[in-house]
């Protein structure tokens, strides 16, 4: 395999008078909610030790150019969560404030496993506005994709799977994302080595349903997102659609399989032009062992105009597991790499630093003792010899003879004739052999026709769900509808759906 260049670090985002929310950690690019491993940032007008709402604030996450976001705890069930807070000098601003809470109202109608959950929405006591999300553990797909470079076909083909089922459920509750990337992707680990995906950061997401988008998300002529993301209409400030976030996904899916971009520039309006203008290279060109078939699929996501993408996120979901089955029917297997996804904890008072004075005369001394000890191992090594202590001579036992009766005597011994037994005066008593006890029937094995009863029996209890609950929930057993008619076992599907209908109720 060619070792893979490292991903360009993305140009940071175009951003209008007021900038979206965003929280940045390594580079400037990335903006998302943050997860358990970010570092703790020094406080400016710290929250930490009030009570906002029903959660304490424990300590500081991070911070970006509009926001503060906190760890914080409900005590009385102890579960932690990340907090969102507007800057002071930010939250006298409508627009900011409207962004916040367009922002939680899109998250809270998807209703979707893989996007990011939001708990509450308040004001703190000098009035700044405040969301609480989940709060992660794992890692964003920026952060993996420099570490292993890039991704095995059918690993990716996991990782888009679940990036476009939470993304269907967004288009189908009206919600335009605007701003998919690596660094809005969250990814987790789990223990038998497959991943967790969320979708992270929906503050520039649009949304489509009647009256629900706020004028802070609708501004005609303005460029947002990232320009290594953009669609050519998103970089021409035209209206967006659901194959605007088809594709960032083709970017995406692009980047995983190759461990690069498809356009690079120095500027962003270069960057931009690319975008809209010049066509993407083949993704075999950078890496060979892509398949043809992936190959297709990405270019058509990346096809300059909206109508000549896929029409949707579900239907480019099955295309992927048409290709797994192949893949899976032809004897590729899933080269699974365990990745450092260990939560750093957040420690909420900072360690005071040692006295710069100590520091220089202790680090002397162990130097000074090292010295010594080396010097003294030289010296046991020229004045001791050490002899090998001598081999143990070798007895060579004669061979004893172990026959102790001449062979006539045992020949005879075996030509006598042998007496019969004694016969038993008394009769030996019948054995009486129980009947073994019947076996235990086998569990049953459900079948494809079981799968399908199953899904009836929830499409029908979902229909009674209100509008928005019921359109979700019909997504999500689609997706097991897919998957079994992708080739998916019965048995594995029976119980994922057993265990979404007892999270259901």
């Amino acid at each position: 395999m060619s070792e893979s260049p490292s991903p360009t670090p993305p140009t940071p985002l175009l951003t209008e008078s007021a900038p979206e929310p965003t929280l940045v950690r390594r580079r400037d690019h990335i903006t998302r909610p943050p997860f358990l491993g970010d570092g703790p940032v020094e406080p400016s007008g710290s929250l930490v030790g009030l009570k906002l709402g029903e959660y304490d604030v424990i300590s500081q996450l991070g911070a970006g150019g509009m926001g503060i976001v906190y760890r914080g705890l409900q005590p009385q069930i102890g579960k932690s969560v990340a907090i969102k807070v507007l800057k002071p000098e930010i939250a006298t601003g409508t627009d900011s404030v409207q962004a916040l809470l367009a922002e939680a109202r899109a998250v809270n109608s998807i209703h979707h496993p893989g996007i990011v959950d939001i708990f509450s929405f308040g004001s703190t006591p000098d009035g700044r506005p405040y969301v609480v999300m989940e709060l992660l553990e794992g890692q964003s797909l920026d952060e993996v994709l420099r570490r292993v470079g890039r991704f095995q076909a059918l690993e990716a083909i996991e990782l888009l799977e679940q990036m476009l089922s939470a993304l269907d459920a967004a288009h189908a509750a009206g919600v335009i994302h605007r701003d998919l990337k690596p660094a809005n992707i969250h990814l987790t680990q789990l223990n038998d080595g497959k991943w967790r995906v969320k979708l992270l950061d929906f503050g520039l997401a649009k949304l489509t349903a009647p009256g629900a988008a706020s004028a802070a998300q609708t501004n005609a002529n303005v460029v947002r997102g990232t320009p290594e993301y953009m669609s050519p209409e998103q970089a021409r400030a035209q209206s967006v659609s659901s194959r605007t976030d088809l594709y960032a996904m083709g970017v995406v899916a692009f980047e995983l399989l190759t461990g690069t971009l498809p356009f690079k520039a120095d500027n962003p309006v270069e960057l931009l032009m690319q975008h809209i203008s010049q066509p993407p290279p083949a993704p075999t060109s950078l890496e060979a062992d892509i398949p043809a078939e992936f190959e297709t699929l990405i270019l058509q996501l990346l096809e300059k105009d909206p109508e000549a993408r896929p029409a949707s996120a579900v239907g480019v979901r099955r295309e992927l597991l048409k290709l797994k089955k192949q893949l899976i029917e032809g004897g590729t297997q899933i080269r699974r790499r365990p990745v450092a996804m260990a939560p750093v904890e957040v420690v909420s008072e900072p360690v005071a630093p040692a006295a710069a004075s100590s520091t220089p005369k202790l680090i002397a001394a162990l130097v000074v003792v090292v010295l010594l000890l080396v010097a003294a191992l030289g010296v046991l090594q020229r004045t001791q010899v050490i002899e090998p202590p001598a081999p143990a001579p070798v007895v060579i036992e004669p061979l004893v003879e172990t026959v102790e009766k001449p062979v006539e005597k045992v020949v005879q011994q075996v030509e006598e004739p042998v007496e019969p037994p004694p016969a038993l005066e008394t009769p030996v008593e019948p054995v009486v052999v129980k009947p073994r006890d019947p076996p235990k029937p086998k569990a049953k094995l459900h079948t494809a026709q079981d799968v399908k009863k199953l899904l009836s029996t929830l499409a029908a209890e979902a229909s009674k769900r209100p509008p928005g609950e019921a359109r979700s929930r019909k997504r999500a057993l689609d997706d097991f509808r897919d998957e079994l008619n992708a080739g998916g076992k019965p048995e594995e599907l029976w119980q994922q759906l057993k265990a979404y209908e007892r999270n259901s109720q």
